[in-house]
């Protein structure tokens, strides 16, 4: 009834496991473009996050050095992380003023600002992430 033909013999199961490790090849990429995708985009929002900190804790301290009685250091605490900052006078009219910016998942900025307090702008600005 059946006949024992070897010409054919052997040749689905190789096929097969090629096609098998090639799909398997292409998945596993995929999931690993997929974890470096992932990776990067978290470390794009706490780049955002520490440079919303950035904005709001700069729009603070100019607030701030605006008043009549200026504390030389002190912290500002927001929603997703905090900024400590302690200010040193120059000259008379500069102030030297380093912020450190503090995301909740600890990445952190370093700002160094020269503060101009006759003209009530800031003159320098200098920054490092770490983390």
């Amino acid at each position: 009834m059946f006949s024992s033909n070897n010409k054919e013999a052997g040749f689905i199961l190789p096929l097969t496991l090629i096609i098998m490790f090639l799909l398997s090849a292409v998945v596993l990429f995929e999931v690993r473009d997929f974890m470096h995708k992932r990776i990067f985009y978290e470390k794009q929002q706490e780049l955002f996050t520490i440079e919303s900190l950035l904005q709001m804790a700069a729009v603070d301290l100019v607030d701030r050095m605006n008043e009549a009685v200026v504390e030389t250091t002190g912290t500002f605490s927001y929603e997703h992380g905090s900024a400590h900052y302690w200010m040193e006078p120059v000259t008379h009219d500069t102030v030297y003023i380093q912020m450190t910016m503090e995301t909740n998942a600890k990445n952190k900025r370093l700002v160094r600002i020269t503060y101009d307090v006759e003209k009530k702008k800031i003159t320098h600005w200098w920054e490092v992430t770490k983390g």
